[in-house]
């Protein structure tokens, strides 16, 4: 988050698979013109590690362009590909679930143990509310990544009747905070921006007491949930006025943030 967009598309030519792989995931909560976005279709297409093709499919989710939608279909399609590239690549395909053969693939993917955890990212990467009942199913589910799936997806699809099966999960310390940031996407209440504080002191109470990380990142979804609403942030205002007066002021955690295929949040 440092780092420049020169300086991260560097990286994406780094000898470290791992810090190739980095680069492009950070790709995914950074604006990405067109430059950098030939960039990571390029990588995609020749990169020799495969989890870095996937990573780098994944961080060009947000682009419609045809092109690059047509490669990314036919990697999810190649059978002979490795299962990390071509659910890198249905992840990137989220904003097109609207497509029946997309969506057609996710289910597909998901009905396969293998790769039900990205076929269940892209579901709830799409917000398409066909796929809101694959996430319940899973809230318990004994594989930690498709778990944590659905406790996103039950978060980003506003599964209010789900609420009570996260707060559960605010004891797990491998879960606490993707529940509590699903928590505050989808727990059921008065949502405005006259209201908001008081869902953060509910959610405070629920938890047993949030640490300042975990507020931090409890106001971040409270505020993905008000833009979702067509409502204006709360605390991100706060934290630009903290910033103004402390430049030491500590980057707050930045969660996935996900854009849906017809509205800006």
């Amino acid at each position: 988050e440092v780092l420049s967009t020169a300086e991260v598309l560097d990286m994406l030519e780094s000898e470290s698979a791992a810090n190739r792989a980095t680069a492009a995931e950070s790709f995914r909560n950074r604006e990405v013109d067109d430059a950098a976005r030939k960039r990571l279709f390029e990588r995609a297409k020749k990169d020799p590690d495969t989890k870095v093709r996937g990573t780098c499919w994944e961080a060009l989710a947000d682009s419609d362009d045809p092109q690059i939608r047509a490669v990314m279909k036919s990697v999810v399609d190649d059978a002979s590909l490795d299962l990390i590239e071509r659910g890198g690549a249905l992840v990137g395909l989220c904003n097109a679930s609207d497509e029946p053969d997309v969506a057609k693939r996710m289910r597909e993917f998901y009905e396969d143990p293998k790769t039900r955890a990205k076929a269940m990212e892209s579901m709830w990467r799409s917000f398409d509310k066909q796929f809101s009942k694959y996430f319940p199913d899973h809230l318990e589910d004994p594989d930690l990544d498709v778990r944590r799936q659905a406790i996103w997806g039950a978060g980003y699809m506003g599964l209010g009747d789900e609420a009570f099966r996260l707060k559960r999960l605010f004891d797990d310390e491998e879960l606490r905070q993707d529940a509590l940031f699903a928590y505050a996407l989808c727990v059921p209440g008065e949502l405005s921006r006259g209201r908001v504080r008081r869902l953060l002191k509910k959610i405070d109470e629920a938890a047993g007491g949030l640490s300042q990380g975990e507020a931090e990142l409890v106001k971040i979804a409270l505020d993905q949930r008000l833009v979702m609403h067509r409502l204006e942030p709360v605390f991100a205002e706060d934290h630009d006025d903290e910033h103004h007066h402390d430049h030491d002021h500590p980057h707050e955690p930045e969660p996935e943030k996900p854009k849906r295929r017809s509205e800006e949040h």
